[in-house]
């Protein structure tokens, strides 16, 4: 049976005058030059995973706040040994702090930037991010790779309400204006040689790169303490220091 998500909430936004458009580009290079560290040819950051709440994804339009949920539970239970799942209320409650004004929705580049500078309060303590930076699309899995996720905001298309678990680009389908559903904001933490494996509405689900592709608004990679171990390096075997050098040769992010 079809998964049905037309019930689903989204609530990204796209800041309105700014040019999310990125050029898939081949390589790792960026104007600073190119980015260190190979990509392994399967990357899997959720395997250790046993469950991704919904965040009330399902009656909110709080995506943006439930992909910083997920991101701070995969990256404590990898990073720390220990799961840091927000609950509910607190994953509302940074919703309700960083929600663009008078509008069902964030702007993610606002959410990285409170996350960074104010932090969430977990439930666990606050917690902040060291930084973030745009990426293009080809080097989403790059992020995923050594930061242990990428963001990804989607523009999807209506007919995404229809798909299953795999989100593809099938032949013969109407509908397939990007947006025409609305924009939506998830995590990818994996990726193989067909898919992009990401979550979204408390569950794990894949995409194609095409559809990446296809429907792509803008992606970040953040790092965070979270996902780095007592001895400095994280469970990729990048190090702390090296990974912020590498985030600073990534193109400016707005905030």
């Amino acid at each position: 049976m079809r998964a049905v998500w037309s019930e689903k909430k989204l609530g990204g936004l796209v800041p309105q005058g700014e040019d999310t458009s990125s050029p898939a580009g081949a390589d790792l290079v960026t104007a600073a030059g190119p980015l260190s560290l190979d990509i392994p040819a399967v990357i899997r950051w959720d395997l250790s995973v046993a469950e991704w709440p919904m965040d009330d994804n399902d009656n909110t339009g709080d995506c943006t706040s439930a992909a910083v949920a997920h991101a701070i539970q995969q990256w404590s239970l990898y990073g720390q040994g220990v799961s840091k799942m927000m609950s509910v209320a607190k994953t509302l409650e940074f919703f309700a702090a960083t929600k663009a004004p008078g509008q069902d929705g964030a702007y993610l580049a606002t959410v990285l930037t409170y996350w960074r500078d104010t932090g969430v309060d977990t439930g666990y303590g606050v917690e902040r991010i060291e930084g973030f930076a745009k990426l293009t699309p080809a080097l989403i899995t790059w992020s995923a790779a050594w930061f242990g996720n990428a963001f990804l905001v989607l523009a999807l298309p209506l007919y995404a309400q229809a798909m299953s678990d795999d989100w593809t680009i099938p032949d013969g389908i109407t509908d397939l204006e990007p947006g025409s559903w609305g924009v939506h904001c998830i995590i990818v933490v994996g990726a193989d040689a067909n898919w992009l494996y990401f979550v979204s509405w408390g569950k794990l689900m894949r995409m194609t790169r095409a559809f990446a592709q296809a429907y792509f608004q803008e992606a970040y990679a953040v790092l965070s303490r979270l996902w780095v171990k007592s001895n400095g390096y994280a469970p990729s075997g990048a190090s702390f220091d090296f990974m912020r050098q590498q985030l600073k040769a990534l193109p400016p992010a707005n905030g």
